[in-house]
């Protein structure tokens, strides 16, 4: 899990309502063996339903106008995204863990590294609700909940299929439950991370960071390479190891 203070946004019964998400959801499941008394190499697969979080973005609406006072005129404004577009990402993952301070394989304390590659996909013609949030009904810094205006059904016709690999430091520490069950917890960080989809490339630390304006066929794919940034930026890890 990564942990998230950002905004969920989700439409429910012509509502729009945003609330604090709390972190970022993985999985992975992975087969483990030791090398060495003190080293042990991992191969894991792994999932993610990765929820686009939208706030700060906005979707450059065309055909919506409204009178300005200020300009005595008529000025477009943005729609921003309603709710979120989702990506599913499979991938897989090599690691090593290296024992250390008196610790003897598979128990006690680690460091390590990981090298990860996968796909992540967004549905073809995914649609996404957009349009004007109103004045909230509800508010508090946990959720708002309001009425929305102008709301449109947009369907991306931008390919979504990003390739990613990233490169990770990890730290943790196993813990016996009984003679072959362990608690592993631990964290990662990303070292260095790459995004493609075959025309556009992009270093994680070069991603937009302040939003992005996205229309029908327009920054989806760099919007949906920060979105799965987030998924892989420093990650608390919790398994259960069983040993056979």
């Amino acid at each position: 899990m990564v942990p998230s203070y950002r905004f969920q946004n989700v439409v429910k019964d012509d509502v729009s309502i945003e609330r604090l998400k709390y972190g970022n959801v993985s999985y992975r499941f992975a087969f483990t063996r030791l090398l060495a008394r003190n080293v042990e190499i991992s191969l894991g697969y792994d999932y993610s339903r990765i929820n686009c979080i939208s706030t700060g973005n906005t979707f450059l609406q065309r055909d919506t106008f409204y009178y300005s006072l200020t300009n005595f005129g008529i000025q477009k404004y943005n729609q921003v995204i309603l709710d979120d577009p989702k990506l599913t990402y499979n991938g897989g993952t090599i690691g090593f863990n290296f024992y250390r301070l008196g610790s003897l394989a598979p128990v006690g304390k680690f460091i390590g590294f990981s090298f990860s590659y996968g796909i992540a996909k967004m549905k073809e013609n995914e649609a996404v609700l957009v349009g004007k949030r109103m004045i909230p009904d509800k508010e508090n810094f946990f959720r708002t909940i309001g009425a929305i205006a102008d709301i449109d059904t947009v369907n991306i016709t931008e390919k979504i299929n990003v390739k990613s690999f990233h490169f990770k430091a990890r730290i943790g520490r196993n813990y016996p439950i009984t003679d072959n069950i362990m608690l592993s917890v631990g964290m990662s960080f990303p070292i260095i991370s790459y995004y493609s989809n075959g025309t556009t490339q992009k270093i994680g630390g070069t991603l937009n960071k302040n939003g992005y304006s996205l229309s029908e066929n327009k920054s989806w794919v760099l919007y949906s390479m920060t979105s799965i940034k987030r998924y892989n930026r420093i990650m608390l890890e919790a398994a259960i190891r069983f040993h056979f």
